[in-house]
């Protein structure tokens, strides 16, 4: 015969999931850098006149994680650029505005304490990483006499996060097996003494009528005299007459009156 299951089997299978997002801040975000401006000389000190650099800064607070920095500068009157770049954090930007006007020209000559930094540049395309939770700013100083327009595109980077994703897949299938098995027939036996008590008893009468035989031979034991059925007589049968109660003549057995006297038996 078969025997017919289903057999379950369960999986599971863990995966390492390495996830981050991106965040838009400037997209082709057209910058106006206004030319280098001439400041005629003081009156009270005399002296020259100074060019005074603009400056311009674009702030924005990040999380830690990645900055994606990518720019271009072009002139407005003619072709060829350059801009001095800073990307910076509270204290930096602290330290270039103490700068006074006049001497901002000559920033690029000069180590300020700067994430990264680009001078005299007509264009830039780096990822930063930022360290830590702030406020942070990207500064341009134009240092030319013609004014300069900036194309700037910038994206957040979050840093990465590892999952771990559990999957559990269950598969079922049927599976048959064969067993074997043995027809057993009953046997059936008598209720009873049953066969061995009789055979036994055949053997014991056997072996007393083999005795027999050999001390009939030896002389021991006398051959019994012949006898012959005496017969005996028959009971004598009953009745088959009766007498009238009344006057007492013989009558048949089963005679309701008497054939004498008529009276009623």
């Amino acid at each position: 015969m078969t025997s017919t299951d289903v057999v379950t089997r369960t999986s599971s299978t863990t995966h390492l999931v390495t996830t981050s997002y991106v965040r838009l801040i400037y997209n082709q975000t057209e910058i106006y850098l206004p030319e280098e401006t001439f400041v005629a000389p003081s009156f009270f000190f005399g002296g020259p006149g100074v060019w005074m650099c603009n400056f311009t800064h674009l702030d924005f607070p990040l999380g830690k994680g990645q900055l994606h920095i990518s720019y271009n500068v072009t002139r407005i009157w003619r072709i060829g650029a350059e801009v001095d770049f800073w990307f910076v954090d509270d204290q930096g930007l602290l330290g270039l505005e103490s700068v006074p006007d006049w001497d901002r020209c000559t920033l690029h000559q000069r180590r300020f304490a700067a994430i990264t930094h680009d001078f005299r540049s007509i264009g830039y395309d780096s990822i930063v990483d930022i360290p830590s939770d702030g406020t942070y700013h990207i500064v341009f100083v134009n240092s030319d006499p013609m004014p300069a327009q900036v194309t700037l595109h910038v994206d957040y980077v979050s840093p990465s996060v590892v999952l771990s994703v559990s999957e559990v897949q269950m598969e079922y299938s049927t599976q048959t097996s064969t067993i074997t098995t043995e027809l057993m027939k009953p046997v059936s036996q008598p209720v009873g003494l049953g066969m061995p008590f009789f055979s036994g008893i055949g053997l014991v009468a056997v072996a007393v009528i083999a005795i027999v035989v050999a001390m009939r031979r030896k002389g021991g034991i006398a051959p019994s005299p012949t006898t012959f059925p005496v017969a005996r007589p028959s009971p004598p049968k009953g009745p088959q007459d009766k007498f009238c109660m009344n006057c007492g003549a013989p009558l048949p057995l089963h005679a309701p009156y008497c054939s004498e006297c008529g009276s009623k038996q």
